[in-house]
């Protein structure tokens, strides 16, 4: 090779590394030029709108002999009623032995605040948490875990941190691209897990849909991480039913008024039923109010009665109002409670998100179904 060719072979290298050099430098030009292009290139939503779907499925329990499996089918289905058919329910003065289960719900369960936000221009949903609090103080590191359900996978997690005070503070903002479109089809789950060397545990969970907020509020909101018998962030789209219960509740003027429409898909070998109604106030006070007795038909039977509770609205929001659905069955037997709806600050899921549009005094005409539950999973 002579020394000329050697030196054309050295200028053709350098005349085609520049050229891609120059290339490479006019792309990001470009890019600049359009830096919405580049950010919608690399977001990385949720999930595909059209790619969410939640179906519906009932995770069994050992203990519980009827277990009401759950249709696929439209959630928000509503039933209008008119007062024009609504009978006064009976009220009781009494409290038996059943309403004395009912103090549970005033216990002291960890629950965490947080303000949920979301930003139309970039799509982005923001959970900021702030604390973490009534922990067990017993030596162990507790961390959160936060999904989007349906999807199974956690988005986010805190740092663990070993306790030595039941309160915990957090400074964590964590965000997450959503579309518009899918907000109503997604439902933040926060799980608490326990360790111990080794070993970890879920001491409890709560589950609030994104629909039932104001994210343009940004609320902050109290969860109480209540302990369950989920297997898997998934079981709680599964919820455990032994039936449905159609009512609706709203508050107004310091009054508090509750529709009871119709229950149905209960066990067959029920014969009649009727439903109790009680107020748990704060230092253990209880209200209560029932309904009329019910034939059953196939497991469901019609009440269209309505009830009033004349209760301040601070006191209210301090309170819970249980659904408890008594049944007799074939046998003969002294009726007895088969299972519970109950609303309040420490629920979780649509009972939650009903209860927190009672507390912003939304108005509704119309009743929602509810799964009726066993006492240990009613919260």
């Amino acid at each position: 090779m002579t020394l000329f060719e050697g030196l054309f072979q050295s200028t053709d290298r350098f005349t085609t590394k520049f050229q891609e050099s120059l290339e490479r430098l006019q792309s990001l030009a470009r890019m600049e030029e359009s830096p919405t292009q580049l950010e919608t290139t690399k977001r990385q939503y949720l999930v595909p709108a059209e790619e969410i779907h939640c179906t519906l499925e009932v995770v069994p329990v050992d203990d519980q002999p009827h277990v009401h499996k759950v249709e696929h089918r439209d959630e928000e289905r509503c039933i209008e009623t008119t007062n024009s058919t609504l009978r006064r329910a009976q009220s009781t003065e009494s409290v038996d032995s059943t309403a004395s289960s009912l103090m549970e719900v005033n216990q002291d369960i960890p629950s965490v605040s947080l303000t949920l936000t979301y930003d139309l221009p970039s799509q982005m949903l923001s959970c900021q948490i702030h604390s973490l609090q009534d922990c067990p103080v017993d030596g162990a590191q507790l961390w959160m875990l936060f999904f989007l359900l349906p999807h199974s996978k956690p988005l986010w997690r805190t740092e663990a941190v070993k306790l030595n005070s039941p309160y915990i503070e957090y400074h964590s903002i964590y965000q997450q691209c959503v579309r518009r479109s899918d907000l109503s089809k997604i439902a933040l789950l926060v799980q608490l897990y326990s360790s111990h060397g080794l070993s970890a545990n879920v001491v409890g969970s709560c589950r609030l849909r994104i629909k039932d907020l104001e994210l343009n509020m940004g609320p902050t909101l109290s969860l109480t991480l209540a302990p369950n018998r989920t297997r898997s962030p998934m079981d709680e789209f599964s919820p455990v039913s032994l039936g449905e219960i159609l009512f609706l509740v709203n508050f107004a003027a310091d009054r508090l008024s509750i529709v009871l429409s119709k229950v149905r898909h209960l066990d067959g070998s029920y014969t009649d039923a009727f439903i109790r109604v009680y107020v748990v106030q704060p230092m253990g006070k209880v209200l209560k109010k029932k309904t009329s007795t019910r034939k059953l038909e196939a497991g469901s039977a019609s009440f269209m009665e309505s009830l009033f509770v004349p209760i301040p609205r601070q006191k209210l929001m301090k309170s819970h109002i249980r659904l408890s659905v008594v049944c007799s069955d074939k046998n003969g037997g002294p009726p007895r409670s088969m299972g519970h709806v109950t609303l309040g600050p420490k629920t979780a899921g649509r009972e939650l998100g009903q209860w927190l549009r009672i507390g912003r005094g939304e108005q509704t005409q119309q009743a929602s179904w509810h799964h009726i539950r066993p006492r240990a999973t009613a919260f």
